[in-house]
């Protein structure tokens, strides 16, 4: 039955139980219409249940999907992070080889500086 033909069951057995000259089919119809209430209540109640598993069930894929977005956001970063690392360690080792190299050609320019003004004084 439809949920429509309840309500229709359930109003003609209070219809009923209205009229004064009913007798004995009050109590009898008045049990019928409850009954078909509270299949009413039943069916309503059971299609509110499944609305909220369904969110329920939408809500935990959302939860898992966000929990994995979190886990690649923080794996990303962890790897920027080594990567930072390693790209600082060569740029040290440069900076310290132009550090020695540097300082070797600044003594190199003094002395071969040198070099000319004792050779000047020869040619001159």
């Amino acid at each position: 039955m439809t949920d429509d033909q309840l309500r229709q069951l359930a109003d003609e057995c209070l219809a009923i139980v209205d009229n004064p000259y009913s007798g004995q089919q009050q109590s009898t119809k008045l049990l019928q219409a409850q009954l078909y209430m509270n299949e009413l209540d039943r069916r309503h109640d059971e299609s509110i249940a499944d609305r909220d598993y369904d969110m329920a069930v939408r809500s935990s894929k959302m939860e898992k999907a966000v929990i994995w977005l979190i886990g690649v956001e923080i794996l990303i970063g962890v790897i920027g992070i080594w990567f930072g690392i390693v790209e600082g360690n060569k740029q040290a080792r440069i900076l310290d080889d132009m550090k020695t190299s540097t300082g070797c050609n600044c003594f190199d320019a003094h002395n071969s500086g040198e070099h000319l003004k004792h050779d000047k004084r020869k040619y001159c």
